[in-house]
């Protein structure tokens, strides 16, 4: 097998120099029956290289059982990508980032004792190493390799290229951060894995023979550009991020009960095609993120910027959920197609950067040019300015008319003219090297491929007449026009075929192995050509010349709706009063983690003292979205809506009241200290008191962060100039509690020494608990300084303490205090289903969890649309098809084939409302002609 290698100018497969055009894809996140076609179409639009993760939470839910079936199966999908030509390039963790909750670390780490995530600690790195041997040693055997390529009519690698570890180790102790990083890359290579090792870390800290991958969305040319003088060992490997693809759970709450779109498809894919020529134009190779489909099935979603995302978490850029173009694909490919052919040649040679006008500034209408040179020839890139980037080509609404003239001199003084029609980005190229046998001097248009060293693509303006210039000799050409059924133009030059396309054609280009097609949009496995929109017909365009029309078809984009009936419906009255035989006590409460980490639901129940007057709870081990119910009527809906403690009013007889939680997992942050928390209920309860502080704002004042831990995120950095300095009197054995009310990261000082470190995000109920025995505690006056390492705006007028006068939980009269019940529909056949029109729940049970089942089939379909619904959770035959929060997002995409065969659709809806609107969307299977 040939070694992979790298150094600045890119990866090398045996000798042989490789570029990478990538797309991010997480394929634990996508249906496994749309991997091949989707693939297909991001290989048949010139993309080459596929970015994947491999979430350990996802994996190993819960200690030693791993699960590598379905869409988890990463060795199919490698195997896939391979089959297809395509490199790979797998995150591995123990931090993928992405819209992982957690960003991936599983949350049962959170309950092993005294271990310190992503940091150079044997137990942590006990952990890392057995998940790294778990998830590479089906990969042995998949590594690339150098072959003959598919329809992209040049040698192509596929499978596996390189492996990530760690995603945003942002922490300025460099010692434990290269300690640690080391060890990583050091288990890879025991692994039996011999590729190449990346990070993506920010260049905040670095190991040996790693490549550090940047991230981002802006200003993208002068970050390349640094990171090629700070990484000069390596390639300029940048993921290219797509901020509006996210979906924010939250966002839209008031829209979606004013009857609009719960999110916006609006991802640019003219603005995203610029900023990919920014990293070319720098010399980088990028990788475009959300790609295809993210759907969290298995798992809750993470959060961005300390929100959270919604359980369908992107706009799919690329590659959309019926497995065709996504919001981008038709504006990227033309540039895509050309870095695929041409990227390796043009793109990642060393040389003198020319200095340019700054892209990432809003200036006049006046294009910017950026150009490159290297051995294989020049490549200036023409921009549009940052406010200019209009609609996209994804539209089918380009203008008719052309726009733009550019004058352009090349280093030995020629001057050629172009005209840059209606493109965020043209290309322009000079003394371009064509296979070692043609050398394209200069054109007025932009170069796509060269396919089966004789046939040169070359995309320009509508109606544009253009020059070309090969082996010294220069042609001319018109470019065809936008009226519809307009054929390419096609000309023999110079010993080469050259074929002229516009920009419409352009993005409906298939490169195949001895020639085109023009106007696809896809083929499909058994040969069969979809036609693009706004195109009457396709035609293959051969190496030689050759023009002839191939039957195709179009897909139908026509959907239908079809409300679903036949409900029947199971209470939950059992378990919310705690009467339910499924409680089985226990000692201590453990996390969701522990007691159902295949879920993300789960009932506790606790039997609460009776009491004269009413009392304050506080648990300081619950994390996540918890409804409490007390003697079975609901008391309060704790996360993102309230916070602790709660109110217990008085009352209750002889043996005490029922308090019962049902625990939801929803989403954990995907990155910081708060990324391994465990959703659910750990440890006793208190009954609290508040207590009151003196508290007054105080110069920050000095100290190391890092003797509490080795890692903390985004430190050492600068540090807000005050803080907040507590004046109260702490007791011998009483713990308290201080809930800032914010959001809160930063560290706690007790009497001026480091005694913890909080990471506290919006919706947390813990608050920052501090207990006798911590570093600086003692008896009597006492100062408790807060110091923030991100604002915290509102915290001093809005932080509240308690203190624990009572711990409860423990065992009354022999019976356990606390209990458990596993979250599951009764059986089918139970009695406690009864049948009727779901009108009927709207009575005194609507505020109380409900479970509602029918049976259907109905092949095509796409997705539920579980309109009028609250949020909760659908099954499939038992099996979790996703999480759905309707107040956001109503929509639950399906896994293709579904629902191809009679199945039991379940719901499961936290506050009991009625699925009467709930319908299916379906998507006709035929193609017309």
């Amino acid at each position: 097998m040939p070694q992979i290698s790298f150094d600045a100018q890119g990866f090398s497969i045996g000798g042989r120099r490789i570029w990478l055009m990538g797309a991010a894809v997480e394929s634990s996140l996508w249906p496994r029956a749309q991997w091949s076609r989707g693939l297909a179409l991001l290989r048949q639009r010139g993309f080459n290289t596929i970015r994947t993760s491999a979430p350990w939470s996802l994996h190993e839910r819960h200690p030693g059982r791993l699960d590598f079936t379905g869409s988890l199966d990463l060795k199919a999908f490698v195997k896939e990508c391979r089959d297809q030509g395509l490199w790979v390039v797998v995150r591995i963790g123990p931090m993928v980032g992405g819209t992982h909750a957690g960003g991936g670390l599983p949350s049962w780490i959170a309950e092993i004792p005294e271990l310190r995530p992503r940091e150079p600690q044997d137990l942590f790195l006990r952990q890392v190493a057995s998940w790294f041997g778990s998830v590479l040693a089906p990969l042995k055997g998949l590594e690339a390799s150098e072959r003959s390529g598919h329809a992209a009519g040049q040698k192509m690698s596929g499978g596996l290229l390189a492996v990530q570890v760690e995603h945003g180790w942002e922490c300025g102790n460099e010692k434990a951060g290269e300690e640690y990083l080391t060890e990583l890359r050091r288990f890879v290579r025991e692994s039996g894995i011999d590729l190449p090792v990346l990070t993506a870390n920010g260049l905040w800290v670095g190991a040996e023979e790693t490549v550090d991958v940047w991230q981002g969305s802006d200003d993208l040319l002068a970050h390349v550009r640094q990171l090629r003088r700070v990484q000069p060992h390596g390639p300029a490997l940048v993921e290219v991020t797509t901020p509006s693809a996210l979906r924010i759970a939250h966002a839209s709450r008031g829209a979606v009960r004013a009857g609009r779109a719960s999110h916006s498809e609006a991802v640019d894919g003219r603005d995203l095609a610029r900023r990919v020529a920014l990293v070319f134009a720098a010399g980088g190779q990028a990788i475009v993120a959300h790609a295809a489909p993210e759907v969290h099935r298995l798992t809750a979603p993470g959060r961005s910027a300390g929100v959270p995302l919604e359980t369908n978490a992107v706009v799919p850029v690329l590659v959309n959920e019926a497995d065709r173009p996504g919001a981008a694909l038709d504006d990227l490919a033309p540039l895509a197609i050309f870095a695929s052919h041409f990227g390796s040649g043009t793109g990642g040679a060393a040389g003198s950067e020319a200095v340019v006008l700054d892209p990432d500034r809003e200036v006049d209408e006046a294009p910017i040019v950026i150009s490159r040179a290297c051995g294989s020839g020049t490549v200036a890139f023409v921009l549009s300015a940052p406010r200019s980037t209009g609609r996209t080509l994804s539209h089918r609404k380009v203008p008719s008319t052309v726009t733009g003239e550019v004058s352009l001199i090349s280093a030995d003084g020629r001057r050629l003219t172009v005209v840059r029609g209606s493109a965020p980005v043209s290309w322009y190229a000079f003394d371009l090297d064509l296979g070692g046998r043609s050398t394209l001097d200069y054109a007025t248009l932009s170069p796509l491929a060269f396919i089966d060293d004789a046939l040169l693509v070359l995309m320009g303006a509508a109606g544009v007449k253009s020059v070309v210039s090969i082996n010294g000799s220069e042609s001319r050409a018109e470019v065809p026009d936008l009226k519809a059924g307009a054929r390419p133009r096609v000309l023999q030059h110079a010993g080469v075929t050259v074929l002229v396309v516009n920009e419409l054609q352009a993005a409906a280009l298939i490169i195949e192995q001895r020639g085109c097609l023009i106007g696809a949009e896809r083929t499909e496995a058994d040969g069969s050509v979809t036609r693009a929109k706004g195109f009457r017909e396709v035609v293959r365009v051969e190496s030689r010349g050759q023009v002839r029309v191939v039957p195709s078809s179009t897909a139908s984009d026509r959907t239908t709706d079809e409300k679903l009936r036949g409900w029947r419906r199971a209470d939950t009255q059992e378990l919310t009063s705690g009467r339910s035989d499924r409680f089985a006590g226990v000692e201590e409460p453990q996390s969701l983690a522990v007691y159902a980490p295949r879920r993300g639901f789960g009932w506790y129940r606790l039997r609460v003292p009776s009491r004269r007057g009413a009392s304050l709870l506080w648990m300081p081990g619950a994390v996540g979205d918890l409804r409490a119910f007390l003697d079975g009527a609901p008391l309060a809906h704790l996360g993102e809506r309230a916070r602790m403690p709660l109110r217990i009013p008085a009352g209750g007889g002889a043996d005490g009241r029922s308090l019962v939680i049902l625990a939801n997992e929803r989403s954990r942050p995907s990155s910081g200290l708060a990324a391994a928390d465990a959703a659910g209920v750990r440890g006793q309860a208190w009954i609290v008191e508040p207590i009151k502080a003196r508290s007054r704002k105080v110069v920050t004042p000095p100290f190391d962060p890092f003797t509490l831990r080795r890692f903390v995120p985004l430190l050492p950095g600068a540090l807000p100039e005050e803080s907040i300095q507590l004046s109260l009197r702490l007791d011998r054995s009483t713990p308290i509690i201080i809930d800032p009310g914010v959001p809160f990261y930063g560290a706690v000082l007790i009497n001026g020494v480091p005694a913890a470190l909080a990471d506290r995000p919006a919706g947390d109920l813990r608050g920052i608990h501090l207990a006798p025995g911590m570093a600086g505690w003692r008896q009597g006056s006492a100062t408790i300084t807060l110091v923030p390492f991100a604002s915290a705006p509102g915290v001093e007028s809005r932080l509240r303490l308690f203190k624990c006068m009572e711990v409860i939980g423990s065992s009354r009269r022999g019976a356990a205090a606390w209990a458990f019940a596993r979250w599951e529909p009764p059986e089918a056949a139970s009695a406690k289903w009864s049948s009727g029109a779901p009108a009927r729940a709207r009575g005194r049970h609507q505020s109380l969890p409900t479970w509602w089942t029918t049976r259907l089939a109905r092949p095509g379909a796409v997705e539920l649309r579980l309109d009028g619904l609250s949020s909760g959770a659908v099954l499939i035959d038992g099996a979790l098809a996703g999480r759905f929060d309707a107040a956001t997002d109503p929509r639950l995409p399906l896994s293709s084939g579904a629902l191809d065969r009679e199945v039991e659709v379940t719901i499961f809806d936290v506050e009991g409302r009625s699925p009467d609107r709930v319908s299916i969307r379906s998507r006709p299977g035929a193609r017309s002609s």
